[in-house]
């Protein structure tokens, strides 16, 4: 019997396969939204990404390029956050098996939280929160691991070791670990008899954890997309792994919002995350685990746990999002919302806790196991249609868009994140355009942007470039101007005159001529029709949020255009620009 129940242990773990199928049938097929277009850039060419970084995520993805030969570079550097996440499932399962004794409790926790759609998203997105779940889940399976080795310090250091590299590195990851050090600080207090030793081995562990920051001095970090000057590299280093520029405590840069809006947002998203139908369990399960903190003192290590988990849902649930000053628009929403998954994911031990007890009262293994396949199956049905990633091409068609109009030496300026990485992103990874200039107007106020700008535009860095603006910057050049954005009163004393071309304005000197109204309106007709690629069958109420950021620009053409057709009394043109314009409503 006991051969047997090896056996049967040993492959409890296959049930958790269909996770990973899923992840891998909803990987992305083109570049994928937010800061992934960065990370491949410096994945294939190397560089330095935004504060704060992210070396240890970097160096793994430098890792994984070494099959670009075998396998496309989108869904390879895909493939490693689904790597970490299912790496990040096992540790979980391990752990709300054993908390649970159950395993039908574990199942049904670990499907409910890692198919929801936002840690699902993360499972399949080319950006560190895959990562950060695995560290995250790493630290809870280590502190459990020093909890039940109190009888054997040396296995019990081990582990305390393990646990200062989760927070190590993730500090080379992603800052928001840094609200699980209340968990670590629990189980150091549990470990009475050794406080000093365990406390000593956890500082060791951390600073092995902290060695991806080599990355920021070597060869690497030289490559197609540097962020910030880096000709002092200690001054700068301390800049960036602080992230400074945005200021330390301040989660989501140029933002304008309240503190409230994204709390708000979470607790709006999470019966949507959980389907409706496991928000009862998670508010059984956490009810649960607060009544069992009162239990006998026998249960202590198990006690400690759970009082970890708890605090782990309230700091990275509560106290983290609260950082957030977002606006309550759905952009602002959507950037907030990437960073549920983490206590999303710590939700399923109040899950599997809350089946247990319902399991206990059916008094029927068969009908457990019916109930927990139905609740799954709804589960996946219902999130999979914001998941699945693979019908999201917009973005890289409207890359693939902007360059086919614009000349070789044009310099193109913009104003959103979507618009200036996904240009880069066309230039060093699609080979598109690579004469072009792509200027971001918001970086602008940084001097070693400027500087950069400058360089590249080939102008004389005699005029102290830290004090240029834009428009006189402009004044120099000669080459197409083209913008995508809302700052058009920055040129408008240099370039007098300016007219939609597709998705992007052409600006114009005084001496040139620009289309009249009518030819304007076939150019962008021909334009739409004929050269622009858009998905099939696209409908904008299916789009992502990022997106829809772009989508802007193909509407504010036909809105130009139908205001200027309904000035001149030309109804016919007028109309048929509401139409069109319509179309990326």
């Amino acid at each position: 019997m006991q051969a047997l129940r090896g056996i049967r242990n040993s492959h409890s773990w296959l049930p958790l396969l269909p996770i990973l199928v899923l992840y891998c049938i909803s990987m992305p097929v083109t570049i994928t939204d937010y800061d992934a277009a960065e990370f491949v850039i410096i994945a294939a060419k190397g560089g330095i990404g935004h504060p704060p970084g992210y070396p240890f995520y970097l160096l793994i993805l430098h890792l994984a390029k070494i099959f670009s030969d075998l396998f496309s570079l989108i869904p390879l550097l895909s493939a490693v956050s689904v790597a970490c996440t299912f790496l990040s499932v096992l540790l979980i399962f391990s752990l709300t098996r054993a908390v649970s004794r159950d395993l039908d409790s574990a199942i049904i926790g670990v499907y409910g939280v890692y198919l929801t759609a936002v840690v699902w998203r993360a499972a399949t997105g080319i950006e560190p929160f895959a990562l950060n779940l695995f560290l995250a889940s790493l630290c809870l399976y280590s502190g459990w691991k020093c909890l039940h080795n109190v009888d054997q310090p040396k296995l019990q250091r081990f582990w305390f070791v393990i646990l200062g590299m989760s927070f190590g590195l993730s500090f080379c990851n992603h800052h928001s670990m840094a609200f699980m050090l209340p968990f670590a600080a629990i189980i150091w207090w549990a470990c009475s008899e050794n406080r000093i030793v365990c406390l000593t081995f956890f500082i060791i562990g951390a600073g092995i954890g902290l060695v991806p920051l080599v990355y920021f001095f070597s060869s690497l970090a030289d490559g197609a997309f540097v962020w910030g000057d880096w000709s002092v590299p200690m001054d700068r280093f301390l800049t960036h792994v602080l992230r400074r520029e945005y200021g330390t405590f301040s989660l989501s840069a140029d933002l304008q919002g309240y503190w409230y809006n994204a709390l708000s947002y979470f607790g709006q998203s999470l019966p949507i995350f959980f389907s409706y139908i496991l928000c009862p369990f998670v508010l059984h399960g956490v009810f649960l685990m607060i009544k069992g903190l009162r239990g006998s003192d026998d249960n202590y290590k198990e006690n400690y746990f759970t009082f970890g988990i708890l605090i782990s849902i309230f700091f990275t649930g509560i106290v983290f999002i609260a950082l957030f000053s977002i606006p309550s628009d759905a952009f602002g929403k959507s950037i907030a919302e990437r960073f549920f998954a983490l206590p999303i994911m710590l939700m399923a031990f109040p899950i599997s806790l809350s089946y247990k007890r319902l399991k206990m009262k059916l008094r029927s293994r068969g009908l457990g196991r019916v109930f927990v396949i139905i609740v799954i199956v709804f589960h996946v049905l219902t999130q999979f249609p914001e998941a699945d990633r693979k019908e999201e091409t917009f973005f890289d068609l409207h890359i693939r868009n902007t360059f086919s109009l614009v000349e070789d030496n044009a310099v193109v300026i913009v104003d959103s994140d979507p618009d200036y990485i996904g240009l880069l992103y066309g230039q060093q990874i699609l080979n598109l355009n690579a004469g072009a200039v792509i200027i971001m107007e918001g970086m602008w106020n940084a001097e070693w942007y400027r500087r950069n700008v400058i360089h590249q535009l080939g102008l004389e860095d005699s005029a102290s470039p830290g004090f240029l603006s834009l428009s006189s910057v402009g004044a120099k050049i000669e080459n197409p101007v083209y913008t995508m954005g809302s700052f058009q009163s920055k040129l408008a004393s240099v370039y007098p005159n300016s007219y939609p071309v597709g998705p992007l304005r052409r600006w114009t000197k005084s001496k040139e001529k620009i289309p009249d109204i009518l030819q304007l309106f076939e150019i962008n007709k021909k334009i739409f029709l004929e050269q622009l690629s858009f998905p099939a069958d696209m409908e904008v109420d299916k789009l992502t949020q990022w997106e829809c950021s772009v989508l802007r620009h193909y509407q504010y053409t036909w809105w130009f255009l139908e205001k200027e057709f309904w000035e001149k009394d030309q109804k016919k043109n007028a109309y048929f620009c509401s139409k069109y314009r319509s179309f990326f409503e």
